[in-house]
């Protein structure tokens, strides 16, 4: 199920907070049980450490299935993070990001053509690995980051984005420049085995609006957004999406709820570029895509300490690809009666699983472990991580004291699932 992109507005509910427990402690301070007064002592501390100081990291495994040397990818990726709040109105981050990229050997029997090699010839094995870096800056409103992709690759880029959501409103207003990290070339970029040209690390400018209405018992969402994509060496390209859906629990309990909604998605891309040769990007880019799914979500609490999230999809993908240019960026080669990938159109089933446990160790440890698999864009990913966090401030044990903390860049609370 999707999760709600607009924040909650911390003030409201800690002045609340903080007032009854003043009030429950200036009229029983002598005659409180002790079981009573512990669990004020509870909400204080929820109060005192919802925006605690925090280090952390976290690990991701993630395969993409594909040809070998090509269009498939293992991706390893960690985050070394530590974030401040600033007045307890806003939120520094600074991460590391260390990332390990394997495509695999081409064993020479692929259609598929790499550079300007020859069609039957295979290019080497090659792998690539780098770290990136940024510094985010968020309130519950506003969000900013800025750094650098992997200053190893081939290709480096800056990356960065913003984040607003006007008067605390429905809408919020993205725009977010990143690298397009389906496959090696369009992630890291590539070297060309004839020429030893470099090609390759597409970016994506992409500017979003969000839209949501509802609460955690239904609503409704939308957002729509255009990429700007380009790329070293590589044929420049442009993309526009929308989604919009709706959800509503279904089904309640104590341990948890289930959620359930109707989802469509379209996107379409000018230039179909999923390729290899020099001047593609070796990302999937459609020029009609459409996805409809029914996602349901059954999330909830176990014994007060522990965050659970399983969430799931079923749906049908259609999607339609140009032919292609073997040479996009390079008309000479290219020429007017050139060869073209050719083009297709496929319809076909769509699942997405996804399952997510958050756990609070100690008032001063949280860790978490999430796995997922889809057949999204047409290709099979599956993906398995976790992450540990150390929190400087104490934090009481039961989720159900946690109180709203300043948002990470992107709107995500730092303690909860998300």
């Amino acid at each position: 199920m999707p999760a709600n992109p607009l924040n909650p507005d911390v003030a409201d509910p800690v002045a609340q907070r903080l007032t009854a427990i003043e009030t429950t402690l200036a009229k029983s301070e002598e005659v409180q049980p002790k079981t009573e007064r512990e669990e004020i002592d509870d909400q204080i501390s929820a109060i005192e450490g919802r925006n605690s100081p925090y280090v952390g990291g976290s690990s991701v495994l993630q395969n993409r299935s594909g040809q070998a040397g090509y269009d498939k990818l293992i991706t390893e990726e960690g985050d070394l993070e530590t974030s401040t709040a600033i007045n307890n109105r806003f939120r520094l981050t600074l991460i590391a990001r260390p990332v390990f990229l394997d495509s695999g050997t081409a064993d020479g029997t692929s259609t598929l053509r790499f550079g300007l090699l020859p069609t039957g010839v295979a290019p080497p094995a090659v792998s690539a690995s780098g770290i990136g870096a940024e510094v985010q800056l968020s309130t519950p409103d506003f969000g900013l980051r800025f750094g650098s992709s992997q200053r190893e690759f081939l290709v480096r880029n800056w990356i960065g984005g913003v984040r607003y959501r006007p008067g605390n409103g429905h809408f919020t207003f993205v725009f977010n420049r990143d690298n397009v990290k389906d496959t090696m070339l369009s992630y890291s970029g590539s070297r060309d085995p004839l020429t030893n040209q470099v090609w390759g690390g597409v970016l994506a400018n992409a500017y979003q609006v969000i839209g949501n209405w509802g609460d955690g018992n239904s609503g409704f969402y939308t957002n729509f957004s255009y990429q700007s994509i380009t790329g070293d060496n590589v044929a420049s390209n442009w993309r526009i999406d929308g989604t919009a859906g709706t959800y509503w629990k279904v089904y309640t309990r104590p341990e948890g709820s289930l959620t359930a909604g109707l989802n469509v998605s379209a996107m379409h891309y000018n230039l179909n570029l999923r390729y290899f040769t020099f001047g593609q990007g070796g990302y999937f880019s459609p020029q009609q895509y459409l996805l409809f799914n029914i996602p349901v979500r059954w999330s909830g609490t176990w014994h007060r300490q522990l965050q659970y999230s399983i969430s799931g999809s079923l749906g049908y993908q259609h999607f339609v690809e140009d032919t292609s240019p073997y040479f996009p960026s390079l008309p000479l080669l290219q020429g007017p009666s050139g060869s073209f990938y050719s083009g297709q159109t496929t319809t076909a089933a769509n699942y997405n699983v996804d399952a997510r446990i958050a756990f609070q160790v100690s008032p001063n440890w949280l860790v978490g472990i999430f796995a997922s698999a889809n057949n999204t864009r047409d290709y099979n990913v599956a993906a398995l991580g976790f992450y540990v966090k150390y929190l400087f401030q104490p934090r009481p044990l039961q989720q159900d004291l946690m109180l709203p903390s300043i948002p990470g860049w992107k709107g995500v609370q730092p303690f909860t699932l998300p």
